[in-house]
């Protein structure tokens, strides 16, 4: 059985040594939690299609895969939007694979 305790047995007070972090630490919290309410409060003017806004670091982007089908061609499949019938795709042959991937690599560093 657990030994039962009064209330005046517990301690309400810090002892007076630790006081004075503690109240350093309660005044840290304090401002932090402001910080984040404050964040919270412009939250909602929060704007995903300001492209001055550089929060957003990554911009939407459809689903893209790359793979070899049977024949041995590059694939490039975008996975459809809402709004499409079917996922775009693009055949390279074999052939024209590096010469393909050479150009798109050229086209993404002048960019």
């Amino acid at each position: 059985m657990n030994k039962q305790i009064k209330p005046e047995q517990l301690a309400l007070e810090p002892p007076q040594e630790n006081k004075p972090a503690l109240e350093a630490e309660v005044k840290y919290a304090v401002a932090h939690a402001s910080a984040l309410l404050a964040q919270a409060a412009n939250a909602d003017d929060f704007d995903w299609d300001d492209p001055d806004n550089e929060s957003v670091v990554l911009q939407e982007q459809r689903a893209t895969a790359a793979y070899h089908n049977k024949a041995g061609e590059l694939i490039i499949r975008q996975r459809a939007a809402f709004n499409d019938d079917s996922d775009a795709f693009v055949f390279v042959r074999p052939e024209n694979t590096t010469a393909f991937l050479e150009a798109v690599a050229a086209v993404a560093r002048n960019k």
